[in-house]
């Protein structure tokens, strides 16, 4: 008996694939009360009224055969984008109400072949939906294409799943094909340019992990690159003669292509580590590719899954000053250096890039805190020599809000309140349960200077209520009570005469 792949499949209820089931608790009781033969009865009553709903029962239930079940798919499809569609286009007002209809008939055809394991059927469909799919004209600001291309993704997920493991290499080249044919179809659809990168990169998300089929993601991945490089290549000959002073500028500019390129590098390399080949072999695909910070910090991880970081210290540190990868790449492979540094014992080197880190003018974005930061910083210091270092480390601080997140972590709010004081436009209240230990006064005059400042930019009715629900919080803090009702007697002299703001405060009890 043929084996199906063996990884798990998508379920019923994914988040961005199928939809969770709708039935509200009226409907549940009463089909709970209703007999067998009542539920038929109406199910044949409503049948005959609606023709739709029919078709969708037959193939729910029916036995057609593929070209049945797929020419009424498309009819249905085809149905929904022709209610919805003005003039050709479906206009933003409703593509929230077209998109529910088309991901709902997409559902009721593909679930019941996902459930029944049937892969060819499910197959079959999902070719005729895809196609379908990009010859929608729409206003995508409320996300269709991206929400029904993850429902089909995750369709795709399950036809796999119940592939026979013989059978996947043809399915891939499958795949990869109606892709082909999106892609030089001569009508191009409205997202092409999305929808068959996404169908093509399906396999190697599935399977670039899998050693069964490794083999086969490393030479479609291989295909990919060579393709999107010349493809990249002929993008920025384009840039120089439309834009030559951007060119100019810029020389290496990156294209669509080289991004996509770098996502099949990543595929690629995880198949190559599914396959056995150790860092050398993986440093030799993935060097050309490391001015993408991504791939830069996926060779690190796979050295790092190897027992051998080190190998990756010298690559890892010209990508911190490598501008190819911007400020955010950058900052990507700092954290990932620190890392590195840390399985190397390379303490010296780990504490010299803290230091880097902590005196930059900004943080990384949605990397450690300030706090953390300093902690594996003064786990480098000996405890006899951190009250030193920690002062000429704080010396050297270019961001007051660093240095004063970290002077919290070592429990020294003074010395924040002495910057706060020192400094006009302070935000105060990012250290207010400190401050106010300290000097509760000064806080609360703080949040009557930055209240009045506010309501001075307010000017209707709908910012009047905003700022004043911004007042009702000074009722939190001690002694906010008082503070709040001198600002809103303030308001009343400065503003006699706008009644909207004296409502409002009115309203608020102040």
């Amino acid at each position: 008996m043929a084996q199906s792949v063996g990884f798990e499949s998508a379920s019923s209820g994914l988040c961005g694939g199928v939809t969770e089931p709708r039935i509200p608790p009226a409907v549940a009781d009463a089909l709970a009360g209703a007999s067998d033969a009542d539920v038929r009865a109406f199910l044949l009553d409503e049948m005959q009224r609606d023709e739709r709903m029919a078709m969708r029962f037959a193939a729910r239930f029916g036995k057609q055969d593929f070209a049945v079940r797929k020419k009424i798919l498309r009819s249905e499809l085809a149905a929904v984008r022709k209610e919805y569609a003005r003039g050709g286009f479906i206009d933003y007002r409703d593509s929230w109400g077209f998109e529910v209809d088309y991901q709902d008939v997409l559902e009721s055809y593909l679930e019941p072949s996902a459930q029944r394991g049937d892969a060819d059927a499910l197959f079959a469909l999902l070719d005729v939906a895809i196609m379908h799919f990009r010859g929608v004209h729409i206003d995508d600001s409320n996300g269709f294409v991206t929400g029904t291309m993850d429902m089909l993704n995750a369709y795709y997920e399950q036809a796999f799943s119940a592939t026979p493991a013989d059978c996947v290499p043809a399915r891939i080249r499958d795949v990869c094909k109606l892709a082909d044919k999106i892609e030089g179809a001569q009508r191009e659809g409205d997202f092409d340019d999305l929808i068959a990168p996404e169908l093509r990169f399906i396999p190697a998300r599935l399977f670039a992990g899998n050693s069964q089929f490794a083999a086969e993601i490393v030479g479609l991945a291989d295909e990919r690159i060579a393709c999107l490089r010349l493809r990249a290549q002929h993008e920025r000959e384009e840039l120089r003669r439309r834009w030559p002073g951007l060119a100019q500028k810029n020389p290496e500019t990156k294209t669509t292509s080289d991004y996509e390129a770098a996502r099949w590098a990543l595929a690629r390399m995880e198949a190559m580590e599914s396959l056995g080949e150790g860092v050398a072999a993986l440093r030799e695909f993935a060097h050309p590719f490391f001015d993408d910070s991504s791939v830069l910090v996926a060779f690190a991880d796979a050295c790092s899954r190897a027992g051998e970081p080190c190998v990756a210290v010298a690559d890892l540190e010209a990508g911190t000053n490598d501008g190819r990868l911007g400020p955010g790449g950058m900052n990507l492979v700092r954290l990932c250096l620190l890392d590195a540094y840390a399985e190397c014992g390379m303490d010296a080197e780990l504490r010299e890039l803290l230091r880097a880190m902590l005196q930059a003018e900004q943080l990384p974005f949605r990397g450690p805190s300030a706090a953390e930061l300093l902690a594996r910083y003064k786990a480098t210091v000996s405890a006899e020599s951190w009250s030193q270092a920690r002062e000429e480390l704080f010396a050297g601080m270019a961001n007051r809000y660093t240095l004063c997140d970290c002077l919290l972590a070592e429990g020294m709010p003074e010395r924040i309140y002495q910057i706060a004081k020192a400094e006009e436009r302070f935000d105060v209240e990012r250290y207010q349960d400190a401050l106010l230990q300290i000097d509760a006064p000064f806080v609360l005059a703080w949040h009557k200077r930055r209240v009045l400042r506010d309501f001075e930019e307010a000017h209707d009715r709908k910012g009047y209520r905003r700022k004043t629900k911004e007042l009702v919080r000074l009722l939190e803090l001690p002694g906010g009570k008082d503070a709040a009702q001198e600002v809103a007697d303030e308001l009343r002299a400065r503003y006699p005469r706008k009644v909207a703001l004296l409502d409002e405060l009115a309203k608020a009890g102040l």
